[in-house]
């Protein structure tokens, strides 16, 4: 059977090429092997499915919601800024309106004469009246320079004959001779909550001669603003600014006339007199969606709050709706995908169990998937790649029966003529060396040397053929005691001879006791060889740590070589010296090569000409 050569290949043919099962070099498919449900790449498949999709669903939904978030609160917010503004104008005009009456009772002429009269008792049925018609005030009377209450438009007033000097907005009625809006109190005359305004009444020289006393009442106000709130969870309040904040109107009747107790971003910017809506948070925690006002030409302002938790509560009811459809959608995708994975791995399962049958022996095995896809074309390629493999595994097992063949001629058919050669050059030269010149003697010699170093290496070359088909018998092993073995083998190489060897603490490692020796007495049989010129030779065997595996070495401080030809080291045949200097085959490093790289390690070397050389190898599972 020919064998290929190395650039030999075979081409596809073109009924595979056209989607056809490529056929095969020898055999038929054997019996199809249990196709089991895949252990590791179906729930990948089905993870990664399930990921892709609740990753792509959960940015989307992300978006969406704070989007929709982002839109829902800027419209309750524009919203409550429009309410905010109309309860601001809707204070202005209620506070208008009562100032207009209160400046046309002080126009009133019958009032007026009554005043200059100093008689503003005619007045009180006159007030009266004007009272009964106008429910924006709670109060309405005439007040003496004094400051005393003279008249009240409320019958049995307990008011009347009270002073009202020290109440702010008669002293500035009294002062600017102007009307002037006083800070909000509780009524002397109706002990209720109210914001006074004071007209002052002049006579004709511009004196002072009464002031009309307004009382505007905050319980209608209150009552106002606080319905323009726009549901049961928001509320409206109206804050007079000075003084840090009084309120005015509120849903707790309680808290009128109190100070304002939330000091938070929105309370402070309304005392501030500012226009505008934020997010602010509650005193428990909570967070308000707020809109703020400032009352036209009064110092008031209104401020509208509602929790966020229920203005975003259409929101979470989405999300809530979203959770869910983004849970079917995975659902359906896992088990969408867990059939394109049972699709897609059943053939590969299958190319696997093949894989194994043709591993363990069994090349008629084929995988005969019949799919038409790239998954199909894979099963094509890989019994076409089979039908190959049984070819050539052929052709190299008729090689290696040839090669084996000629190692045997090598072994037997020539050792005996070697053999003959260095017999009868012995005997040459122990019977009939008296008949023999000096020249021919040494030529006998050469002649026995020659047969004997061929005899040697006939020995190497059986040996490094023989290591690749040499089972391994790994055993957890002590590198330091198989050292020590290979010294004592070549314990005639340290005779007559200043040797100083050390071996160190070699970590243990799994390998094949009786290989691991030989790279130990190859590399030391080196060592000690190279070292001859050396007047004291100094030899280490040891270890150390390198990228986290164990790394041993073997030093000398010998003749060396030059790192340029270090490549040629472990090659068949190749020496670094000449073979009249330094005796062996140029086998050795090669066979230590080919042992180490069936442990699964890597063996290499650093010199220096003249300053001793280390050689380095690894193990595979050291441990």
């Amino acid at each position: 059977m020919r064998a290929m050569s190395g650039t030999e290949t075979m081409e596809a043919p073109a009924e595979w090429a056209a989607g056809t099962a490529p056929p095969v070099a020898s055999g038929q498919p054997g019996g199809r092997p249990r196709v089991g449900v895949p252990r590791g790449l179906v729930p990948r498949l089905v993870s990664l499915t399930a990921l892709v999709v609740l990753v792509a669903t959960g940015l989307i939904g992300a978006v969406l919601i704070d989007n929709s978030r982002s839109t829902l609160r800027q419209e309750i917010l524009d919203r409550q800024l429009q309410v905010a503004d109309l309860a601001a104008e809707f204070a202005a005009r209620y506070v208008e309106a009562a100032q207009v009456y209160t400046h046309a009772v002080a126009a009133d002429n019958n009032i007026v004469q009554a005043i200059l009269d100093d008689a503003p008792e005619r007045a009180g049925p006159v007030l009266a009246a004007l009272l009964a018609n106008n429910p924006r005030l709670d109060g309405l009377g005439i007040i003496d320079v004094a400051g005393t209450s003279r008249v009240g438009g409320l019958v049995g007033m307990a008011a009347i004959g009270s002073s009202v000097a020290d109440r702010d907005w008669f002293q500035q009625a009294m002062a600017t001779r102007q009307p002037y809006l006083g800070a909000p109190v509780i009524s002397r005359a109706s002990g209720r909550a109210v914001v006074p305004y004071g007209v002052p009444v002049l006579d004709s020289q511009g004196r002072v001669r009464a002031v009309i006393g307004g009382s505007i009442s905050l319980a209608a106000l209150s009552d106002a603003i606080t319905s323009l709130g726009g549901g049961a969870t928001a509320r409206a309040s109206l804050t007079d600014t000075r003084q840090g904040g009084i309120i005015l109107a509120h849903p707790d009747p309680e808290r009128i006339l109190q100070p304002i107790s939330e000091q938070n971003e929105a309370t402070l910017r309304v005392v501030a007199g500012e226009r505008g809506t934020l997010e602010t948070g509650r005193g428990s925690g909570e967070l308000d969606l707020a809109a703020f006002a400032p009352v036209p030409g009064l110092p008031w302002g209104v401020l509208l709050q509602q929790p966020s938790a229920v203005a975003f509560a259409p929101v979470e009811a989405m999300i809530r709706r979203a959770l869910l459809l983004i849970g079917a959608v995975t659902l359906v995708a896992v088990a969408g995908g867990a059939l394109v994975a049972l699709q897609i791995t059943r053939p590969l399962v299958r190319l696997r169990d093949v894989a194994h049958q043709i591993a363990s022996g069994d090349s008629s095995v084929r995988a005969d998937i019949a799919a038409r896809d790239e998954v199909g074309d894979v099963g094509r390629a890989f019994d076409y790649m089979v039908g190959v493999l049984a070819n050539r595994t052929a052709q190299l097992e008729s090689a290696i029966k040839e090669l084996e063949a000629f190692s045997y001629t090598v072994s037997h058919d020539l050792r005996a003529p070697l053999r003959a050669m260095d017999g009868f050059s012995r005997i040459l030269v122990e019977e009939h060396a008296p008949q023999l010149t000096p020249e021919a003697q040494r030529y006998l010699r050469l002649v026995r040397d020659n047969a004997q170093q061929m005899g040697r290496l006939i020995d190497d070359l059986l040996a490094f053929s023989c290591l690749s088909r040499q089972p391994l018998a790994k055993h957890r092993v002590q590198p330091a005691n198989l050292a020590r073995q290979a010294l004592a083998e070549l314990r005639s190489e340290q005779e007559g001879r200043q040797v100083e060897l050390s071996i160190g603490d070699l970590p243990p490692c799994l390998g094949d006791p009786a290989l691991l020796r030989q790279v130990f007495a190859n590399l030391l049989a080196n060592a000690l060889k190279f070292t001859r010129p050396c007047e004291v030779a100094v030899i280490e065997v040891g270890s150390r740590e390198e990228d986290g595996q164990h790394v041993y070495f073997v030093k000398d401080n010998g003749v060396g070589f030059d790192m340029r030809y270090a490549d040629k080291l472990f090659g068949v045949f190749q020496r670094l010296h000449r073979a009249r200097d330094y005796e062996g085959t140029g086998v050795g490093l090669a066979i230590v090569q080919r042992i180490v790289h069936r442990h699964g390690g890597r063996v290499w070397a650093e010199a220096e000409v003249n300053q001793g050389a280390t050689f380095y190898f690894t193990l595979e599972g050291g441990l």
